[in-house]
């Protein structure tokens, strides 16, 4: 599938050029070869049923779970024309491997291609959908349909250097859609903890109606102050599931005062991410909160807070109910203005 700038949408049959790997396991019959009959209708029969079929000049059949393909070709003897069958074993192959029987048939078909033209974001995301009905979709990439508003902005963010840099980035899990829904996650957190979803569909579906770009904007500008002083020297501590948490976290970081007495702060804010307060022009460098999280990591991951430990948060089930998620906040919350405002780290 491919996307164009002015809204329209192409969907090709297996791909716009030639493919750069054959499927070895594709079971039902396609043209791509351009025979009318299927070039990878593979038969479960033995060698002779499958050469004694005549009716196409190229069929596929399936023997000890090795995969081939007959098909003409010709030479010259003596001036005639003879055509013999070849068999060629097309598992695991490339393009490039073919015979170049195969590959002229390859070259000489017409791929077909679906056009949708002056598309809007909604309409695409309900077009991705439906052909994607064939085969499901995973819950974050099926939720990501339902951001059409901000999709093309989660996405930019999705691939920031936060997540490669200061969590242990995976390939894999990029496929599954899991740093967009991440992106989302923590929004929510940030801006709309109160209305917390834990389903990523009906999460997305909020955010489309309720958010706006200055949000993404701040998630962006709080990834690059993230990295910028945590680095790589965190990804244990940056782990999926805390992500947003940890977003949320370090946004009323960005609204502590250093010069604010811990006393007043703790009364006003009352370990709650619910207590926001205005604060002055002052606030503390972000790399004290790269320090706070080496705290955490030497020392406070075992102090409790009003029973709580983060280590005992963290052994809970359900790590996207919106209790878990607001115990978390609430307990660092705490655990960071005891050490930010602690004698010892004001020296």
């Amino acid at each position: 599938m491919k996307l164009h700038g002015n809204g329209a949408i192409f969907l090709l049959i297996f791909s716009e050029a030639k493919l750069s790997r054959i499927p070895a396991t594709l079971s039902t019959p396609c043209d791509i070869i351009g025979q009318k009959a299927a070039f990878f209708d593979f038969l479960c029969a033995d060698r002779k049923s499958a050469m004694s079929k005549k009716s196409s000049k190229i069929k596929g059949f399936r023997v000890r779970k090795k995969y081939f393909c007959e098909y003409l070709t010709h030479s010259d003897n003596s001036g005639s024309v003879v055509w013999d069958y070849e068999e060629f074993d097309i598992k695991g192959k490339t393009f490039e491997m073919l015979p170049e029987e195969l590959k002229k048939k390859f070259d000489d078909y017409q791929i077909k291609i679906a056009v949708h033209q002056n598309c809007t974001m909604e309409q695409i995301s309900k077009l991705v959908r439906r052909y994607n009905n064939h085969r499901a979709m995973n819950a974050s990439q099926k939720a990501f349909t339902y951001l059409d508003m901000y999709a093309r902005k989660v996405k930019t963010l999705s691939q920031c250097s936060f997540f490669k840099n200061c969590t242990n980035y995976s390939d894999t899990e990029r496929k599954k859609g899991t740093y967009e829904k991440l992106v989302c996650e923590s929004v929510m957190a940030v801006n709309h903890l109160d209305k917390w979803k834990k389903s990523p569909k009906q999460m997305n579906i909020f955010l489309n109606s309720n958010s706006s770009d200055k949000e993404f904007e701040r998630f962006s500008e709080y990834a690059a102050r993230l990295e910028n002083v945590c680095q790589n020297k965190f990804s244990e501590v940056f782990v999926p599931k805390d992500i947003c948490v940890w977003f949320a976290v370090f946004d009323k970081f960005t609204k502590l005062n250093p010069h604010k007495e811990n006393s007043a702060y703790t009364a006003n804010c009352k370990h709650s991410i619910s207590g926001r307060k205005p604060c002055d022009s002052a606030h503390f460098d972000d790399s004290r909160f790269a320090d706070f999280i080496q705290n955490l990591v030497d020392e406070l991951h075992s102090k409790e807070i009003n029973g709580l430990t983060f280590d005992s948060l963290c052994k809970k089930s359900g790590t996207k109910d919106k209790k878990i998620i607001t115990e978390k906040i609430d307990t660092l919350y705490a655990l960071m203005i005891d050490y930010l405002y602690s004698s010892k780290s004001l020296q």
